[in-house]
């Protein structure tokens, strides 16, 4: 499985970045995303729901994040049964500054979707902190 993400350095503290996440979550939900959302919440799936990801087996070799969250998000296209497109947000503290970093896995055919998605959560982060500092990105 491959990933779209951005990795940035920002001043705003960790429930602002919380919030800020949701309002890129929010921005995410078209029309068609609400209908989906409506479906999901009938079918009990639970797919609309935040989460705290998991990380895979090789994780522990690497640093961890103090703050992870994720989501799916849902779209008529992608469909429920599909699952729609995770992205999750993973901030590590830095004294008064933290690393950012939001990330989409896809599969063979969602590296744009994934990348949309990416840079739909970016966008409220950038208005919040004009001197948000990317630092790596592949969107």
């Amino acid at each position: 499985m491959a990933q779209k993400g951005v990795v940035f350095k920002t001043t705003l503290s960790s429930s602002q970045c919380a919030e800020l996440f949701k309002q890129g979550w929010q921005s995410t939900r078209g029309v068609m995303g609400r209908v989906t959302e409506a479906v999901d919440a009938v079918s009990g799936q639970g797919l609309r729901d935040f989460y705290t990801p998991t990380d895979d087996a090789f994780s522990s070799f690497e640093r961890r994040p103090d703050h992870a969250i994720g989501v799916q998000v849902l779209s008529l296209a992608g469909g429920i049964r599909a699952g729609g497109t995770p992205i999750h947000m993973y901030i590590f503290e830095e004294g008064a500054a933290r690393e950012v970093q939001l990330v989409s896995k896809y599969t063979i055919t969602g590296g744009i979707g994934a990348a949309r998605v990416v840079r739909k959560f970016l966008s409220p982060f950038q208005v919040a902190d004009p001197g948000l500092k990317i630092v790596d990105g592949n969107v």
